[in-house]
C-alpha cells in the first residue's frame, strides 16, 4: 500500500498495527489526529473515536521502548514503501487543522483573561467554595471540642478516633480502645457529624509509614485498581503508598475521589469503574487498617 493511501479495503489486525505506527511516526505532527483519521476511515461508524485512540496510545506508548530495535526495523519498513502524491496533502491538512485548533484555544484564554467584569456567579462560587471549606473545618473542631480530649492524648490519635467514627465499617473497639478512656470511646459516636473533615482525614491516612499488618485483598487492589494509571508510576508506589489508596477509595463516596487526588494526581474513567466495582464487591479491611495506622503513630 502506498503511503498516503486510505486503506478502504478490509485488511487484517497486522496491517491495521503497521499502519496505526505509520500514521503516528511523522515528526510534527499530532499522534492522536492522525490515529482518528485512519480508525475513522477503517470504521466509518466508529463512536468514541478520540477516547478509544488515546487509550490506544496510552497502551503504546505506556511500555519499555527499545529505540535501537526501532530504529534498526523503520528503515525496513520504509524501503518497501512509496509515497502517494496525497501524502503531503493529508499532512498538510492536518497541520493546518492543529494550528487552527491552538490559535482558538488562545483567543479564548485571552479573552478569559481581557474580561475585567467582575461576574456575580464567580463570587457565588468562590463563597460556596470557602464556605464548604469551613463547615468540613467544623467537624473536626466541634468533634475535638465535645470529647474533650485530655492532654496526654496526642493530636495524632484524637484524629484518629475521628477518622475511626467517619469510617464506612466500624472497626473492632479491641483494637484501639486502650489509648482512650471508655467514656470517649461511647461519645465517639454520638457526635453529630454532617460534614467530613478531608483534612483531618488526609491527615491520619499520610502518617501511615510502615505495612506491619497485612490486609487481605490488597494484592488484589493494587492489580485491578491501579490500572489506570501509567505503567512507570504504577511500578514505583510502594506497599505503603498502595495502602493509602486503598484507604482512600473505601472512604465516604462524596470524598473519596478527593481523597484520592491528594494522593495520587491521576484521575480517569477507568480508575473510577475499576475502584467502585472493587468497593462494591470486596468488604473493607477496617481492623487491619485501624491496627496498621496505629502501629505508624505508636510504634514505628
Amino acid at each position: 500500500m502506498a503511503s498516503g493511501e486510505k486503506p478502504r479495503q478490509r485488511i487484517n489486525m497486522s496491517q491495521t498495527a503497521v499502519l496505526a505506527f505509520l500514521f503516528m511516526s511523522p515528526r510534527k505532527t499530532p499522534s492522536g489526529k492522525m490515529l482518528e483519521m485512519l480508525y475513522t476511515e477503517i470504521n466509518s461508524n466508529a463512536r468514541d473515536v478520540e477516547l478509544r485512540c488515546l487509550r490506544a496510545m496510552t497502551a503504546f506508548k505506556d511500555r519499555h521502548d527499545d529505540e535501537n530495535a526501532y530504529a534498526k526495523t523503520l528503515p525496513i519498513v520504509l524501503r518497501s514503501l512509496r509515497v502517494n502524491p496525497g501524502f503531503v496533502t493529508s499532512i498538510r491538512a492536518i497541520l493546518r487543522k492543529q494550528t487552527r485548533e491552538e490559535v482558538s484555544d488562545l483567543e479564548t484564554l485571552r479573552t478569559a483573561n481581557n474580561n475585567t467584569r467582575p461576574l456575580l456567579r464567580d463570587f457565588v462560587q468562590m463563597s460556596l467554595s470557602c464556605r464548604k471549606m469551613s463547615i468540613d473545618g467544623c467537624s473536626w473542631i466541634k468533634f475535638k471540642d465535645q470529647l474533650c480530649f485530655p492532654p496526654t492524648t496526642s493530636h495524632n490519635l484524637q484524629r484518629l478516633l475521628y477518622f475511626i467514627v467517619v469510617q464506612r465499617s466500624i472497626p473492632q473497639r479491641i483494637h484501639y480502645e486502650k489509648f482512650y478512656t471508655r467514656e470517649m470511646c461511647n461519645n465517639a459516636f454520638n457526635v453529630s457529624l454532617e460534614n467530613i473533615d478531608v483534612d483531618a482525614v488526609m491527615q491520619v491516612i499520610k502518617t501511615l509509614r510502615v505495612y506491619n499488618t497485612k490486609i487481605r485483598a490488597l494484592i488484589d487492589f493494587r492489580s485491578k485498581c491501579l490500572q489506570g494509571i501509567n505503567q512507570k508510576t504504577r511500578n514505583a508506589l510502594s506497599i505503603v503508598q498502595v495502602l493509602q489508596l486503598y484507604i482512600a477509595s473505601y472512604q465516604q463516596d462524596h470524598i473519596r475521589w478527593e481523597c484520592w487526588k491528594r494522593l495520587e494526581k491521576t484521575m480517569n474513567h477507568t480508575i473510577n469503574d475499576t475502584v467502585t466495582n472493587f468497593v462494591n464487591t470486596n468488604p473493607y479491611d477496617i481492623d487491619n487498617v485501624v491496627l496498621n495506622l496505629i502501629h505508624s503513630q505508636i510504634h514505628d
